[in-house]
C-alpha cells in the first residue's frame, strides 16, 4: 500500500481539505487503483474538520470506500453531525474513534463503526471476523464499565459541559495570547483543538 496524501489549502487561518485536488488524483490515479480515501474528522488547529460532505458524495459517485479517522471526534457535535451528513448524503462506509480519547478509559481501545447501510454491514463483518480471540478485554471491560458508571445522562452532561465550556476557553487564551503580543488563529471548524501563533525572539535568526 502506497499512501498518497493530499495537500491542504489554507483559508484564513485554517487549512482546509482541497477536494478538487482529491477528484484530480482520484482520476488520475483510476478508481480501480484506490483502496480507500482516509479522511479525519478531528485535527490539530490550524488544520479544520475534513469537507466530510463533499468527499463523500466524492466517493459516492467514483465508488471509492471510504473511511474516516474520528479519533476525538465522538465528544464533539459539530464532528458527528459531519459523520451523520456525509453517511446519509454520500458515501462513508465507517469512522474509527479512540476510548480513551473520548471515554475517559486508559489508552488501548478503538470503536469501528458504520452509518452506511449500504457499504458498511459488510465492512464491520469482515472486520468482526478477522479478530484473532487472542486480544485483551480489558479496553472493552474499561469501556463497559464507564460507560455503566456515567449512565445515558451522565454522558449527555459530560457533552453538553464541554460544550459550554469551549466559548470561555477560547476568549480566555485569546486574551492570554494578546496579553504576550500573540494571537489566537481563527479557526471556527475545528472545535477540537486550538492554535496560538509564536513570534520568534529577536535575535534567534528564525
Amino acid at each position: 500500500l502506497t499512501p498518497l496524501p493530499i495537500e491542504n489549502v489554507r483559508e484564513g487561518d485554517e487549512l482546509r481539505t482541497d477536494v478538487a485536488a482529491l477528484s484530480a488524483k482520484l482520476e488520475e490515479l483510476g478508481t480501480e487503483k484506490v483502496l480507500c480515501v482516509l479522511s479525519t474528522t478531528s485535527c490539530f488547529a490550524p488544520r479544520a474538520v475534513e469537507r466530510l460532505l463533499e468527499v463523500a458524495r466524492l466517493c459516492e459517485s467514483l465508488g471509492v470506500p471510504h473511511v474516516a479517522n474520528n479519533a476525538y471526534g465522538v465528544q464533539c457535535d459539530a464532528c458527528m453531525k459531519a459523520i451523520a451528513a456525509a453517511s446519509r448524503h454520500g458515501r462513508l462506509d465507517a469512522f474509527v474513534q479512540s476510548t480513551d480519547k473520548n471515554f475517559l478509559v486508559p489508552v488501548g481501545g478503538s470503536i469501528v463503526a458504520s452509518a452506511d447501510l449500504k457499504h458498511g454491514k459488510a465492512l464491520t463483518q469482515a472486520l468482526r471476523s478477522t479478530y484473532p480471540g487472542r486480544a485483551s478485554i480489558s479496553p472493552i471491560l474499561d469501556l463497559f464499565c464507564t460507560l455503566l458508571h456515567l449512565g445515558g445522562r451522565g454522558w449527555v452532561d459530560l457533552l453538553e459541559t464541554r460544550r459550554a465550556l469551549l466559548p470561555d476557553f477560547r476568549k480566555r487564551l485569546s486574551e492570554l495570547a494578546e496579553a504576550h503580543g500573540e494571537r489566537l488563529h481563527h479557526t471556527p471548524n475545528n472545535r477540537i483543538s486550538m492554535a496560538v501563533s509564536l513570534t520568534p525572539p529577536a535575535g534567534s535568526g528564525s
